[in-house]
């Protein structure tokens, strides 16, 4: 059987016997840009349970759009987004984009107080955001492991929050749902009734666009994730072949501890998972804190306990958990000391992973790991 591996702007191609691949994903295909652009329009214009999107404004009204800086397609979105906001009588110079990493800076001045969420959670969100006379998120959908499902939701909170907003919400337990609950509460406390959904194709394009109501865009964007985003094996495979990012900016360590999970999933206890990407990027506190440890597969969750509330806590977690179940190595753009330290055997080209590959009685290959949920099916 011949198969292709995706990874960043790069691909591997294998050969194995039939009997010997579990499962192959390469996710859903991006649809061609006019089609994408024109399903946004029709998106805007036709939302759920919602008027066209040009009519929940007015003239005068100051419009912000907000809008993470790595959407697919992202100056194409915006300028449909601004021109429904045009055919509504809005000025051009009232509609306004702000990113998420405009938040991410703990200068509280920058931020304006919205309200305490029934649990009484204060919320601190970006100034413009509450000032603003309408926002309209847009979000990437897709599975989280501290939400369930990200989307335009997530975009505002936490997404949008100050530091202090949001590390005590992503230091705060509980099952997934509560935390999208309390995201989904804090777009109602803030008047966000129009979100925009993008379906993230495989590629690096757009799948589909959902727009609409706020609770009727978060119930239909689930579903499409699970849908389209959902890979099912027979069973769990001695070795996981994970490419890792598309097209464009570099993965991060957050997208590594994504697919580290699925591929966690498909891979049997002692076996091995082989990622290709071209990660990059500094070592948060916690990720830190697993590369002082001494072996990380047997320590670092103990390890990690003591930094518990540090922004990539989560992710670190993964990377400590996948430790402890397989073999872990990892093609990226980390020094390789760096990567030795967090444990992980580093590779210095794809053709390795080809090699391991060989050496495996059984194989589960896939794409955009960071961004696919696993189920096996034994």
């Amino acid at each position: 059987m011949r198969f292709v591996v995706r990874f960043a702007d790069d691909q591997l191609e294998l050969d194995r016997d039939d009997d010997r691949v579990v499962s192959v994903w390469t996710g859903p295909p991006d649809l061609p840009r006019d089609a994408a652009l024109a399903a946004l329009r029709l998106a805007l214009t036709q939302p759920i349970e919602y008027p066209a999107m040009h009519l929940a404004m007015v003239p005068g009204d100051h419009v912000v759009i907000a809008a993470p800086e790595d959407l697919p397609l992202r100056a194409d979105v915006l300028q449909a987004l601004e021109d429904e906001a045009i055919a509504a009588g809005v000025e051009r110079r009232d509609v306004k984009v702000v990113g998420t990493s405009r938040t991410n800076a703990d200068v509280r001045e920058d931020h304006a107080y919205l309200a305490a969420t029934k649990e009484g959670h204060r919320v601190y969100l970006a100034r413009e955001v509450v000032d603003a006379d309408v926002v309209v998120p847009v979000g990437l959908l897709g599975y989280d492991e501290f939400m369930g499902h990200v989307g335009p939701w997530s975009v505002l909170f936490p997404g949008m929050g100050d530091t202090a907003t949001r590390t005590d919400f992503l230091s705060r337990g509980g099952p997934p749902g509560a935390a999208l609950a309390e995201s989904a509460e804090v777009s109602w406390l803030l008047g966000a009734a129009f979100q925009v959904g993008l379906l993230p194709g495989a590629g690096g394009g757009l799948a589909g666009v959902l727009a609409g109501e706020s609770e009727a865009v978060r119930k239909a964007s689930i579903t499409a994730v699970d849908q389209h985003w959902t890979m099912k094996a027979e069973q769990r495979a001695d070795l996981v072949l994970a490419g890792l990012g598309g097209p464009g900016p570099s993965a991060t360590l957050h997208d590594l501890a994504r697919g580290l999970r699925t591929a966690t999933a498909l891979v049997r206890r002692g076996g091995r998972v082989v990622v290709l990407s071209n990660v990059k990027g500094p070592l948060g506190p916690a990720f830190e804190t697993l590369s002082q440890t001494d072996d990380p597969a047997a320590h670092g969750l103990q390890a990690l306990k003591a930094v518990r509330g540090a922004p990539d806590f989560t992710d670190a977690v993964a990377l400590a958990k996948a430790l402890a179940w397989a073999d872990l190595y990892l093609l990226s753009g980390l020094p390789d000391a760096v990567v030795e330290d967090l444990g992980i055997f580093a590779l210095g080209r794809p053709e390795e992973a080809r090699r391991l590959t060989g050496m495996a009685d059984t194989v589960t290959a896939l794409a955009r790991a960071e961004w696919t949920k696993a189920l096996v099916k034994e």
